[in-house]
């Protein structure tokens, strides 16, 4: 089953995805939401699981969280007080 969605972007934001393709090569834009989706699904997945989601600088020994409140959200429903760090107002995790 496919279902047709329609989303509508700035062009700043349009242009941010166009350069997300370029530098992946990506041919279709179904191709990289697919990535991006699997990316942040599998953020959430660690989040839940008590981690934390990071870039690692490894040449400095390194890293930095990603903070998002969408995860940040998935981290309080979780307890994952590793994680939660930002300012989001409490009423948003329930």
């Amino acid at each position: 089953m496919h279902i047709r969605m329609e989303i509508e972007f700035t062009r700043d934001t349009l242009k941010n995805i166009e350069k997300m393709m370029k530098d992946t090569s990506t041919q279709e834009h179904k191709e990289l939401l697919n990535a991006a989706l699997t990316m942040f699904k599998w953020a959430i997945e660690a989040i839940r699981k008590g981690h934390i989601v990071a870039s690692l600088d490894a040449e400095n020994k390194t890293y930095k969280t990603l903070l998002m409140d969408p995860l940040e959200v998935v981290a309080h429903k979780f307890n994952n007080t590793s994680y939660i760090s930002s300012n989001i107002p409490p009423e948003i995790y329930q």
